[in-house]
């Protein structure tokens, strides 16, 4: 009875884990929590990648789809492009509207201002009005008090190509200043421009920020950044920023890259080309 008792407690005192098998236990537990840990996060990360991607792309898709509406509606030969070490900036006369003017030929005879009739533009010589051929399309969003006269082909930075709008103006018969325009400026195919105000896209590295500029005054030389007007934040996290004209296809190229605080970059090349080319 003793003997079996004995034999009952030694087979109680024997029983649990060795030393060897619970360093295999850690082991692979710590296999599986590393597996497992690498399944979990990876995803995450992939998704918090993904997520700062799709941010800077849409800011920058953002800036670009606005550049591209300022650019196309630019007038031609108005694109001024200036970059220093830390900036680059872009400017562009705004078109309001724009058509053909009735222009002079032997046949047709010019008429003062206030005669209803055919009133043809008069270059070499004072004038101060003429008719459209057609109608403006857009007179209700002319301001007959700031808004500028320009022509095809010429530098309308230049004061002597261009003219301040008269009140007068109507949707079939321009008025303005009286202007002694040269000969040279009567360019087929006669078409005229009333442009608003210059437009400036500034990217400034040094706050890597990409600012849009309009409601300043025109100027010789482009200004930078340009004084007066209102301007507006288009895109931060700026880091590399370029702009390029070709005045032969009329194409601008903006070159953007965006960068943010993760190191995450993306970069987006636009080609936008000037839709009123006469």
């Amino acid at each position: 009875m003793l003997s079996t008792k004995l034999k009952n407690m030694s087979r109680l005192t024997t029983k649990g884990f060795t030393l060897l098998e619970l360093i295999m236990v850690i082991v692979i537990v710590s296999i599986l929590a590393t597996m497992t840990t690498g399944i979990i996060t990876q995803p995450v990360k992939s998704y918090i990648d993904l997520e700062r991607r799709a941010l800077l792309v849409g800011t920058a898709e953002m800036a670009l789809r606005r550049m591209q509406r300022d650019i196309r509606q630019a007038l031609p030969g108005s694109i001024r492009i200036t970059t220093t070490a830390t900036t680059a900036s872009i400017e562009m006369l705004h078109i309001v509207d724009g058509g053909r003017y009735r222009h002079k030929i032997s046949a047709i005879p010019d008429i003062a201002c206030s005669t209803t009739g055919d009133n043809v533009l008069l270059f070499g010589s004072s004038d101060s009005c003429f008719d459209v051929i057609g109608q403006l399309n857009n007179f209700t969003s002319i301001n007959l008090s700031n808004d500028w006269l320009v022509f095809s082909g010429t530098n309308a930075y230049t004061i002597n190509n261009r003219v301040a709008l008269n009140s007068s103006t109507t949707s079939s018969k321009v008025h303005f200043s009286s202007k002694n325009f040269a000969p040279s400026l009567e360019i087929s195919p006669f078409r005229f421009f009333i442009v608003d105000t210059p437009i400036t896209y500034r990217c400034d590295l040094s706050s890597h920020q990409l600012v849009r500029y309009k409601g300043y005054n025109i100027s010789p030389s482009q200004p930078n950044p340009p004084s007066g007007g209102v301007s507006g934040l288009q895109a931060n996290k700026i880091s590399s920023c370029t702009f390029n004209y070709d005045s032969g296809t009329a194409i601008a190229t903006i070159n953007l890259t965006l960068k943010d605080t993760a190191d995450e970059s993306i970069k987006l090349i636009s080609q936008v080309h000037i839709d009123n080319l006469p």
